[in-house]
């Protein structure tokens, strides 16, 4: 590579060089053209939570989920019981994917406490304290002791976590339909002295798996304790739940994903020269920092190859057209992919390409004479330009050196800045 040199980036004459200059006019489009794939892709959605934090959980559910790693559960805790003198141990089963969360310091009737002072000293002082513990534990959603509510802890909670589990009911949620109350959402109650048994919740699972719907149980001792599900029976409805391939997570991820879809599916796009831009709001201050949506999104108008990016990074499709989107970073982006150097626009330019190289990206192929380019990230954002010749034909990316993904280049010759040919290529 001794022909090989790297450039300076001192600008002649780029200014008339537009990044995607060469895009397709935007056409007609649906306004709301991105729609959130129910419960991320699966047949419908199990959540098994487990209440109090007790000893039982550790020695009988944990062994459980370690053969069991699909299956991921949320354990609602209080230092009223075991964990508060075992902490660590619920901590690393946080570590492992597991939710651990906020059930109260004390385990009090919180109808019982007849302030928000009060009743905060029973939520928030358990909320900073678990996200105290480790980074793993976001504490984001929360369990009501005795199922006892009403609109005074609803509002203390409400400045906790997004979503609120009761009890009571069938536990079930279908697609598309909130709760009428996000800080009492229904939970069906294990309770073996009220006729709980395996044939019943695993009824739940198969109405849940047959009708696109979220079942949610609520726990308590396993194999020990109270309210007590045997060993045996909580795992043969991990594996029903798993026979039936429904999405078995967290009541914070399933929670935050039906959330999120509510705000998702109504997002109106704007159109822009490159293709549309789409911008939301987080439906509540406690969202997770991380909410992965799988999402169908309609490119039609503006191509069937169109890149989809959020915040500059693109994002591929999976294997069946889905695309996996961050919630929370509250935008997206569908543009026009650049004409690239397969199908080259003007003749000095019929053999170009473009590749990395030691840190720079290389051009190749110009036919003799002085050039004039620009380098533009996804967002039209310029990140460097300048002039090269056929004796300096690499460009130093030296103004764009923490810039990851696809570039977008356009080259001109010197005397003609307007006849230009667009290449893309990722950067890492």
């Amino acid at each position: 590579m001794k022909n090989l040199f790297v450039i300076s980036s001192a600008v002649k004459g780029v200014g008339t060089i537009s990044c995607f200059l060469l895009f397709a006019a935007v056409q007609t489009m649906a306004a709301t053209p991105v729609k959130t794939v129910a419960w991320n892709g699966y047949k419908g959605a199990v959540t098994f939570t487990f209440d109090d934090g007790v000893g039982s959980q550790i020695t009988y559910l944990k062994p459980i989920l370690d053969t069991l790693p699909s299956v991921k559960v949320t354990f609602n805790v209080s230092p009223a019981f075991y964990f508060g003198s075992h902490s660590s141990e619920f901590v690393q089963l946080a570590k492992a994917g597991n939710e651990v969360t906020n059930h109260t310091v004390t385990h009090k009737k919180l109808t019982e406490l007849y302030d928000s002072t009060s009743i905060a000293a029973e939520v928030a002082t358990e909320a900073k304290n678990l996200r105290a513990l480790d980074p793993s534990i976001e504490s984001v959603t929360f369990a009501t002791p005795n199922c006892a509510a009403n609109e005074l802890v609803d509002k203390v909670t409400n400045s906790e976590s997004f979503i609120t589990r009761g009890c009571g009911g069938t536990g079930l949620f279908t697609w598309g339909s909130a709760p009428w109350n996000w800080m009492r959402a229904d939970s069906y109650y294990w309770n073996p002295s009220g006729g709980s048994n395996v044939s019943t919740a695993t009824g739940s699972i198969n109405t849940a798996s047959n009708n696109n719907q979220w079942y949610v149980q609520l726990n308590h001792g396993v194999g020990g304790d109270w309210d007590i599900i045997s060993q045996a029976d909580i795992n043969t409805l991990f594996h029903v739940a798993i026979s039936k391939n429904v999405w078995i997570d967290t009541y914070q991820r399933i929670g935050s994903y039906f959330r999120a879809s509510f705000t998702m599916d109504t997002v109106q796009a704007q159109t822009n020269s490159e293709g549309f831009h789409m911008q939301w709001v987080s439906p509540h201050a406690k969202m997770p920092k991380s909410v992965k949506l799988r999402v169908t999104i309609d490119k039609s108008s503006v191509s069937t190859d169109a890149i989809v990016s959020q915040k500059g990074t693109e994002i591929t499709a999976e294997s069946d057209g889905s695309y996996i989107i961050e919630f929370m970073d509250l935008e997206l982006d569908v543009k026009q992919k650049p004409t690239g150097f397969q199908t080259p626009q003007v003749a000095f330019a019929k053999n170009l390409r473009a590749v990395n190289f030691d840190g720079a990206i290389m051009l190749q192929g110009l036919n003799p004479g002085k050039y004039v380019y620009k380098i533009c990230d996804l967002q039209g954002k310029l990140l460097q330009r300048g002039s090269l010749n056929t004796a300096e034909n690499s460009i130093s990316l030296t103004a764009s050196k923490n810039f990851t993904g696809l570039v977008v280049i356009q080259v001109a010759p010197a005397n003609s800045p307007t006849n230009t040919v667009t290449l893309t290529i990722p950067v890492k």
